[in-house]
């Protein structure tokens, strides 16, 4: 859980640049994660092949306990299969659902 809070802390302090397609990926606000998802959710219609707007909209998902962010990395890691952000975060999404105690 706490790789997951550390990324949430990044989505909400960085600032947009100028620039790079990660920079412009950034969120433009500091609010909730309603925000940040419509933030998100704006840029995949206008890029639907940007593997780093899928990972941060799964994040900002799972952020909320949405199920939507199984499929969004699910999504990332089809379109990369080499980035391995979606591949560890998938991982650790599947686990803390797991049923433990059968």
């Amino acid at each position: 859980m706490s790789t997951l809070t550390s990324l949430i802390k990044t989505l909400f302090s960085r600032h947009p640049g100028k620039g790079t397609p990660a920079q412009a990926a950034q969120p433009q606000t500091s609010g909730s994660f309603d925000e940040v998802i419509a933030h998100y959710q704006s840029l995949l219609k206008e890029n639907p092949g940007r593997v780093d707007v899928l990972f941060h909209l799964a994040v900002a998902y799972e952020a909320k306990q949405m199920p939507e962010a199984e499929s969004c990395y699910r999504q990332a890691i089809r379109l990369d299969p080499n980035y391995y952000p979606a591949r560890i975060s998938l991982a650790h999404y599947k686990q803390d659902g797991c049923d433990w105690q059968g």
